[in-house]
């Protein structure tokens, strides 16, 4: 079976496994797999780490990139030309809550559906992609549950983009210090697992449910109004008692950047703009260092 590459949660793992491929969404290496994307002045670091993993993987057929993050499609044009793997580009509509925006990012998986089938891909049958978005919500359903048990410590949410492998060390340094991390609202995290799928709806339009359940129902920094990441991080803050956040971002990412005072102002706790830069020795020290003053004042 053949291997599609993403690492955006709005690339529906089911819609890729229905089409006879396999989905792999990564984390990949700060690293990469090799250094083929050097470093560019302004490109962010997750961007080129998935870049890197791309190039050099030799088993996928395919990678997927989306406009969900202007350095990802940055960052395809770089390896368009340096990889045997074909790449795809899917396009997702920043504005969301009307059908026309439903509608266009179904018509971009159609257009996805069609590139599949170029490498091989199969077209389902919408009994057979059905069966496969149960599939999948069951697996999603048989999970552990992520919740973390009362076992004392300061009570931290941590939010913002995707984590690179390897970074858990900042779940690690907040225990050190005092603290745990009871939520994980990261890109890499549990705010981005699709909406349970709804069987009366998927009966009558899987395509349809697919749709809702991903592009309407996972809350996103990028979508305008993103008043649906807002209002889960506050249901799900008050829920778990937090006590302070730690909104983890990378420099490059204008995005969180100019949320951090809205989170702030919204969430009604201690917030610490964790901004990181590298993976440096130097870059990691000081984030232990603002992490453990953090935690200093909240006990």
């Amino acid at each position: 079976m053949s291997q599609i590459l993403y690492t955006c949660p709005f690339v529906p793992a089911e819609w890729i496994a229905a089409h006879g491929l396999r989905p792999a969404r990564i984390m990949p290496q700060s690293t990469g797999m090799h250094a083929a994307v050097a470093p560019i002045e302004g490109l962010c670091p997750f961007a080129r780490a998935f870049a890197n993993h791309v190039l050099g993987d030799s088993t996928s057929c395919g990678a997927i990139f989306t406009t969900a993050c202007d350095q990802m499609r940055r960052v395809r044009d770089l390896v368009v030309d340096g990889t045997c793997v074909e790449t795809f580009l899917l396009n997702l509509p920043k504005t969301w809550r009307n059908a026309a925006c439903t509608q266009l990012y179904i018509d971009e998986l159609g257009r996805m559906g069609r590139w599949l089938y170029t490498l091989g891909g199969c077209v389902p049958s919408a009994d057979a992609l059905a069966a496969t978005m149960l599939d999948f919500d069951g697996r999603r359903q048989a999970m552990p549950d992520r919740r973390v048990a009362d076992s004392g410590g300061v009570r931290l949410a941590l939010v913002g983009g995707p984590l690179l492998a390897g970074e858990s060390g900042l779940f690690d340094l907040v225990v050190r210090n005092g603290g745990r991390i009871v939520f994980d609202a990261t890109e890499t995290g549990e705010r981005t697992l699709p909406d349970r799928f709804d069987p009366a709806l998927l009966r009558q339009d899987p395509v349809g449910e697919l749709a809702r359940a991903y592009f309407d129902s996972i809350p996103a920094v990028w979508k305008r109004p993103n008043t649906g990441l807002f209002d889960w991080l506050t249901r799900e803050c008050t829920e778990r008692r937090v006590q302070g956040v730690i909104c983890r971002r990378l420099v490059w990412c204008d995005l969180w950047h100019a949320e951090v005072h809205r989170l702030r102002d919204a969430l009604h706790v201690p917030l610490l703009d964790l901004d990181v830069s590298d993976d440096s020795p130097a870059a990691g020290e000081r984030t232990a260092g603002r992490v453990q003053a953090f935690l200093e004042t909240l006990q």
